[in-house]
């Protein structure tokens, strides 16, 4: 499956990040050729694409997401991201246990 990465932590530069009683917000950015492995959150995770676009693989599906993209992965999904563009920005909700 790859890694787990628990809740407050993110691949890529993590620009800003709050967190709210389980609740985290997070904006970081990918710059272009970078990739994030298989891996999977703790906690069920929302992402807007603010800017750019980036190729995601979970297992059997690859889908294309670009700016205004929104998805979701329910906890223990996992997933790997590719970045081609130039810049992509998301901004990303972790809902914690509570």
């Amino acid at each position: 499956m790859g890694a787990s990465v628990a809740d407050g932590s993110f691949f890529g530069e993590i620009c800003r990040a709050e967190r709210m009683v389980d609740v985290v917000f997070a904006e970081t950015q990918y710059r272009q050729g970078s990739t994030v492995p298989m891996h999977a959150h703790e906690s069920p995770l929302l992402c807007l694409v603010v800017q750019g676009a980036f190729e995601e693989n979970s297992g059997a599906r690859r889908r294309l997401l670009s700016r205004g993209a929104v998805l979701f992965h329910p906890a223990g999904e996992p997933h790997a991201h590719r970045f081609d563009e130039p810049r992509t920005r998301c901004f990303s909700v972790q809902l914690g246990p509570a």
